[in-house]
């Protein structure tokens, strides 16, 4: 009894004509690039190190040093971070190019077969 009945339905939708439909790409609502961390959070050279680059000494204590060196590894850490974000986004905007391209040609193929 299934068979017969599958045929009708199969034979109803072959019969009709074949519209393709077209789905808009979808841009999510939160999307933007990434922010980057600002040069404010840079860290600044401490101090005790002012005169290191003409003098090739310094007067930093051990801690001011290990400070200021921790703060440049998170600094760059963020840039590292902000980076993989922004990959991210412009993979995020090729995929969404792509959308945008496979839905105007097929809604230029739907226009130009309407009639047919």
């Amino acid at each position: 009894m299934k068979a017969p009945f599958f045929c009708l339905v199969a034979w109803a939708f072959a019969s009709l004509p074949a519209h393709a439909f077209c789905m808009s790409p979808i841009v999510p609502f939160n999307f933007g690039p990434p922010d980057p961390p600002g040069s404010f959070s840079r860290p600044n050279v401490p101090y005790c190190l002012s005169s290191y680059s003409y003098s090739a000494s310094h007067t930093c204590e051990e801690w001011e040093l290990d400070r200021y060196f921790s703060d440049i590894d998170a600094y760059v850490a963020s840039l590292q971070r902000y980076l993989n974000e922004f990959n991210d986004f412009t993979r995020e905007v090729a995929s969404l190019s792509e959308d945008a391209e496979r839905y105007a040609n097929c809604e230029a193929k739907e226009a130009t077969t309407q009639h047919e």
